[in-house]
């Protein structure tokens, strides 16, 4: 790979046939784009994930290593990471898209902030065959986000998707890889070590899609309560003391969600109908956007409530 490459897109593949097309579609898709990569990590799939990505090689700038199916989308985004040749870094899941100016409006910001290590542009959800459910907006400013002020809004749950956002080389060797331990949310918790260094600059556009459907990886997950409980928590534990640090030297209060923010309330999903809002039959993340109401998603038919819940993030 070139000397020159920009930007490296990894992507952790495994069983990834239904989507992956739509995902590689969208990077052959990208208008006057960057010098960048693609990097596949085919984590030893039984679908034709491997021809897809193979044939894909014949018109991307793509690499792929095959897995030993660890079953573990941290553990091969970690062994991308450390191939990657790009000065920045950023994600696209099997299952995910990119909108057609993405890598081109980054690299434009990278280019007019070469100080920023750390970029997040908006998202919307789509459904299975790719329709638009909702957007997926942070509720942070438009423009550079310090510390402070992007761990308030951060910290009441991952307000970043994976396809979203965009690092520089350095910051990821600052940060050493994802926690493999953290199974669901190790790049809610690689966004807030980030952010808790160095902000974040927010790009107020929807230059990503992130998929919704019956056997994402967020929905499969988040059916494993207790492990849920655990990850939840253990992101909890780390970044709570950094907040209390920065918070009030910014003049903020510390509120989780539309709630003050005590030590000792529990923070965890559970299973049950929705109390807040439609009823839906898990409860995602465990968390609560300013509105007050529970981010939910329905495993069901009607995937398309995860936007009443997950997509109403922007204070008014």
């Amino acid at each position: 790979m070139s000397e020159t490459c920009l930007i490296s897109v990894l992507m952790p593949v495994y069983d990834g046939e239904a989507y992956l097309g739509r995902a590689l579609d969208s990077l052959r898709g990208q208008v006057t784009p960057p010098p960048f990569e693609v990097l596949a990590g085919d984590d030893g799939s039984t679908d034709c994930s491997s021809g897809l990505l193979r044939a894909a090689a014949e018109t991307l700038p793509l690499r792929i290593f095959p897995g030993p199916g660890r079953g573990s989308w941290v553990a091969n985004t970690n062994e991308l990471l450390a191939r990657a040749k790009g000065r920045y870094v950023t994600f696209l899941h099997q299952d995910d898209a990119y909108a057609p100016d993405r890598l081109a409006r980054l690299a434009a910001a990278a280019a007019e902030h070469p100080d920023v290590p750390f970029f997040a542009n908006d998202t919307r959800f789509i459904g299975p065959a790719g329709t638009v459910l909702g957007p997926w907006t942070p509720p942070l400013p438009d423009g550079f986000v310090s510390p402070a002020d992007a761990l308030e809004g951060m910290l009441v749950q991952n307000n970043f998707s994976v396809p979203a956002v965009l690092l520089r080389r350095d910051l990821i060797d600052e940060l050493g890889p994802m926690d493999e331990s953290l199974t669901y949310t190790a790049d809610w918790d690689y966004w807030l070590r980030a952010m808790s260094r160095h902000g974040v600059y927010h790009l107020p556009h929807a230059l990503s899609s992130f998929g919704i459907h019956a056997g994402s990886q967020t929905t499969t997950l988040a059916a494993k309560i207790e492990e849920m409980r655990r990850n939840l928590e253990t992101v909890r534990d780390r970044f709570l003391p950094c907040a209390r640090d920065l918070l009030p030297a910014a003049g903020l209060p510390f509120v989780f969600g539309a709630r003050p923010h005590d030590a000792s309330t529990p923070f965890f999903p559970h299973s049950g109908p929705c109390p807040d809002c439609c009823g839906a039959s898990l409860l995602v993340g465990g968390s609560f956007h300013p509105g007050g109401q529970s981010a939910c998603l329905d495993r069901g038919a009607a995937v398309r409530r995860v936007s009443h819940g997950m997509g109403l993030f922007r204070p008014a």
